[in-house]
This record gives C-alpha cells, structure tokens and sequence, in this order.
C-alpha cells in the first residue's frame, strides 16, 4: 500500500548518516533509483529511514554494542530462528521489542532496505509493482492517476509505498 504523507521535519532527518540520506533528506524526490541516475523517483524516501539511521548510528552509545557488533553476537551466540533470537535479545540483553526484533531481522538478512534511502526506494517501486501484478494490472491506471492527484496537492506531498 502507499501512503501519501505531508513531509515533516524530524531530528532524525536533520542528521542523515549518508550522502545519499542527505540528499533525501534535503529533498526526498533527488534520490533516485538504480535504474536511472538522471531522472527523479516516482516516489520518496519515507521519514522511518532517517529514525533507522539515526537509531543505528547511536546504538553504541545507548547499548555498548555497534550493529556489526549485535549482529556478530546474534549470530554467533543467538538462537536459530527470528522469534526466539528477538526473546533471546530481550531477555539476556534487556533490549526492548522492537529492538529486538529488527536486530532479529537484521541478522537474517531481512530488513536491509530499513536504514538505506536507494535500497528503501528500489524495495518501494518493487512492492508496487507486485500490488499491481495478476488480476490487479487494470487498477494501475487508476494508481497512476490518484499518485498524481495526490502529488497535485503541493510540493509538500510525498509518496512512500511500504
């Protein structure tokens, strides 16, 4: 599903950790997708990117531990599946649940398109074109035409499927 949200400013995206979440964060629609450098994206990076960054970059400070470091110890020492690493990281390590989960997540691989503004957006032209995919092709023009509706509304628009 996308959502159309008026852009707000937040902390998060005032101190983005890239310079690709720079230029997101200036102006989400300059981040481009990998398909063409030159032409802006159809749609724009979402405000929880720059929180996910903002979050990893001050995981050492508030836990001790780096994300490479978490990951290393979930691999290494944690339990096999998701669901029991997330209880695992919550028990022993006092972490909260969400904390828990997306490192969970994240030391499987999923996840990775959270913190990184062009894997955000490559992931985000993915999930609509499988909404649109089958016996829903023939609601794509219909998409086509609220997206544009919607970004009629004023530069403070943005589009953000997830």
């Amino acid at each position: 599903m996308s959502r159309v949200m008026p852009k707000r400013a937040s902390k998060a995206a005032a101190a983005p950790t890239t310079k690709a979440a720079s230029r997101a964060a200036v102006n989400p629609r300059s981040a481009s997708n990998s398909s063409s450098a030159a032409k802006p994206a159809s749609y724009d990076v979402h405000p929880s990117v720059a929180m996910v960054q903002d979050w990893v970059a001050t995981l050492p400070e508030r836990t001790g531990r780096s994300l490479a470091q978490w990951l290393e110890l979930v691999r290494k020492h944690g339990p096999s599946t998701a669901p029991a690493r997330r209880d695992w990281l919550k028990r022993e390590h006092g972490l909260g649940t969400n904390a828990a989960g997306w490192l969970a997540a994240r030391a499987e691989g999923k996840g990775l398109e959270d913190g990184d503004p062009q894997a955000y957006l490559a992931a985000a032209a993915k999930h609509v074109e499988a909404m649109f995919a089958g016996s829903k092709a023939g609601l794509r023009p219909l998409y086509g035409a609220l997206l544009r509706l919607g970004r009629a509304q004023g530069k403070d628009v943005r589009v953000c499927p997830c």
